[in-house]
């Protein structure tokens, strides 16, 4: 769906069902429904997950200063201006953290889109009441056709799941060994199934689904301490998280949600998961101080922009503001993290 298209679905609940709030805004002001950031082309800090860092072909780019902020915030002031957005949306403080909006605002029908999880559908449902029926919808996109270089097509290795051998380590090549074995096709099976017969079997299309060991304990274990005794973990580890493995469980609608969001998304523009690792002492040092300030004057001129109470003519002044704060010096830092990786790839 283009950002028109978004818009005329927004007006609809506005005009039709009297929603106060038809766009789910966060109060950080830039964790939006449908990832409006993904439809501009960049990525800019959020309170939810996101430092602003991406990359085009290898290089660098901090999405504040780029032009397609300036777009997006000209829409989303737009939006606001036109009654689609609530306008006391900041102080929604549980969407300042998590980037939901308050689940009582859902159910009273003021908000029309918001951003979720496809394991909530029926709860949504069921929190609104009357047979209201909720639905995943694709992805903003700025144009018709566009590809989407932000989303869910993204690297399936858990980097916040990875291990690390000491240098006290007496036989290095060994525990190597056995974390790389998690990452061929029989390990990657185990981690993510366990074992054939026990807990799972081959389905009559050749997939693998867990037996009843995982998805109902004879002993009464929980589903995750099922998974954590006998796989690799509920969510992932130090190998390839096959996500299909938790599909058995969803409902039509949840997967359709699922599917929609990762139309036309390549996830191109992602930096990798573990570059950030590469910084050294001296470097994070150097950007932490740097990037704090940067990121606390970035924080104040989004909302102000939304609202209109800093005209987006100023805009240039505040990219300005931004660089004469050392943002090329935190963009050179990152770069050189991000070479040291892809040097290490091709070694």
């Amino acid at each position: 769906m283009t950002v028109e298209e978004y818009h005329d679905v927004l007006a609809a609940f506005r005009d039709e069902k009297g929603a106060t709030s038809a766009y789910g805004l966060a109060a950080d002001g830039v964790t939006t429904p449908g990832n409006m950031q993904g439809a501009y082309g960049i990525v800019v800090p959020s309170n939810n997950d996101a430092n602003g860092f991406y990359q085009v072909d290898g290089k660098v780019r901090f999405g504040p200063v780029e032009e397609g902020f300036r777009e997006m915030l000209t829409t989303l002031n737009q939006w606001y201006s036109e009654g689609l957005i609530d306008s006391n949306f900041v102080s929604d403080t549980s969407s300042a953290t998590s980037g939901e909006v308050d689940s009582s605002r859902i159910a009273s029908g003021a908000v029309g889109l918001w951003r979720g999880y496809a394991t909530n559908l029926s709860n949504y449902e069921d929190n609104i009441g009357g047979g209201a029926k909720v639905t995943g919808i694709p992805q903003m996109k700025k144009n018709a056709g566009d590809t989407l270089h932000f989303g869910l097509d993204t690297d399936g290795a858990a980097a916040n799941m990875s291990v690390s051998v000491s240098t006290a380590c007496e036989d290095v090549e060994l525990v190597v060994r056995f974390f790389n074995y998690y990452f061929t096709e029989e390990g990657s099976l185990l981690a993510n199934y366990g074992t054939e017969g026990f807990t799972f079997e081959y389905n009559d299309k050749g997939d693998p689904v867990y037996t009843e060991v995982i998805t109902a304990n004879p002993q009464g274990m929980t589903m995750d301490v099922a998974l954590a005794l006998y796989t690799g973990g509920t969510t992932g580890g130090p190998y390839e998280i096959d996500n299909s493995k938790n599909y058995y469980s969803y409902t039509e609608a949840q997967m359709s949600a699922g599917n929609a969001w990762k139309q036309d998304s390549d996830g191109a523009y992602q930096l990798p998961a573990t570059y950030s690792g590469l910084l050294n002492a001296a470097e994070q040092e150097e950007l932490d101080s740097l990037y704090n300030d940067i990121v606390t004057t970035y924080r104040e001129n989004v909302l102000q922009f939304i609202i209109g109470q800093r005209p987006l003519s100023e805009f240039d002044d505040f990219k300005h503001q931004l660089e004469e704060m050392g943002i090329a010096r935190c963009i050179e830092i990152e770069q050189g993290a991000l070479d040291r990786y892809y040097a290490r790839a091709e070694s």
